[in-house]
C-alpha cells in the first residue's frame, strides 16, 4: 500500500511540472503580447520594429495557440495537444527556413569580405548578398518609407542604447569610404576608391539624412528584421519540445491510470 501511495505521489508532482513547464510559453508569450500592444499603442521609440502590425498579429496567434495547448495539457486532451503541436510544428519550419534562405548569403554577419576589386566591408550591410524577393517584401515603399521616418522623427542616431548594427549601418559613412571626422562633421574625402559608392554618395551630415538611405542602411534593416523572426521561431522550438515532453508525459500517466483501474478491476 505505501508503495502504491508514494508511486501515485510521484505521478502528481510529475503532473504539476508538466503543467508548470507548459505554462512557462503562455507567461512569455502574454508578455511579448502585452509588450507590442504598448509598442502598437504609443509607438517604437528605438524604430527596431518596423512591423508592429504583424509584430501584433503574431503576438497573438503566439498566445492564443500556446493558451490551447495548456489547455489540452491539463485536460489531458491528447487529440487538443496534437493538433497544437503540428500547428507549431509548421509555425517553426516557416520561420527558420525563410530566415535561413534570406541569410544564406551574408553568412559572415561580423566578419570582413572582399570583393574582386578589394573593397571591404562587413557582409551584414551589404545588400546586394540578400535575395532579390526578400528585399522587395521587406524593403517595399511603404515600410521602408515608415523606418525612415520613424528614425527622423526620433533623432534615431543620438540615442546610444539601440542596436549597434543600425547605429553603424545608417548613423556614420563605411570606414572604406574614406571621411574624415573632424570636429564631429564628416569631411568629404578629396579622393579615394570608393567615393562614388552607393554607401559613400548618399551619406549626409544632415541629421535628417545621415545615411538613412545608404544600402548599409537598407541591409541592416532586413538583417535586424529577420533575427526578431528568427528569435521567434528559435523560442518556438524551445515551445515545441516543452510540449512534446508534456504529450509523453501525458500519455504515461494516462497508462499508469489505466493499468490501477485495470488491477482494481482484476482484484478479487
Amino acid at each position: 500500500m505505501a508503495t502504491k501511495t508514494s508511486a501515485a505521489t510521484a505521478w502528481r508532482i510529475l503532473y504539476t511540472l508538466v503543467i508548470i513547464g507548459s505554462l512557462i510559453p503562455v507567461f512569455v508569450s502574454g508578455y511579448n503580447l502585452i509588450d507590442t500592444i504598448i509598442l502598437f499603442v504609443h509607438g517604437d521609440p528605438d524604430c527596431t520594429h518596423p512591423h508592429l502590425e504583424r509584430d501584433l498579429g503574431f503576438a497573438i496567434f503566439a498566445f492564443v495557440l500556446f493558451l490551447i495547448g495548456v489547455i489540452g495539457v491539463v485536460a489531458r486532451v491528447d487529440v487538443i495537444q496534437a493538433i497544437c503541436m503540428i500547428v507549431l510544428l509548421i509555425t517553426v519550419v516557416l520561420l527558420l527556413a525563410v530566415t535561413m534562405i534570406i541569410t544564406a548569403g551574408p553568412q559572415e554577419l561580423f566578419g570582413l569580405n572582399h570583393s574582386d576589386d578589394g573593397k571591404k566591408i562587413v557582409s551584414v550591410f551589404r545588400l546586394e548578398k540578400y535575395p532579390r524577393w526578400a528585399k522587395n517584401f521587406i524593403l517595399n515603399d511603404k515600410d521602408w518609407g515608415v523606418f525612415q521616418a520613424c528614425v527622423v522623427r526620433e533623432k534615431f542616431c543620438e540615442k546610444l542604447d539601440i542596436d549597434a548594427l543600425f547605429q553603424e549601418g545608417c548613423c556614420s559613412p563605411p570606414v572604406y569610404c574614406g571621411y574624415q571626422d573632424i570636429n564631429k562633421t564628416w569631411v568629404v574625402p578629396k579622393s579615394g576608391l570608393y567615393h562614388e559608392d552607393n554607401n559613400c554618395v548618399n551619406w549626409s551630415n544632415d541629421d535628417n539624412k545621415r545615411c538613412y538611405h545608404c544600402n548599409a542602411c537598407k541591409a541592416a534593416y532586413i538583417n535586424n528584421y529577420v533575427y526578431e523572426w528568427a528569435l521567434r521561431g528559435a523560442f518556438m522550438f524551445i515551445t515545441l519540445v516543452i510540449w512534446f515532453g508534456c504529450l509523453t508525459f501525458t500519455f504515461d500517466i494516462d497508462d499508469e491510470n489505466n493499468k490501477r483501474e485495470d488491477n482494481k478491476l482484476c482484484s478479487p
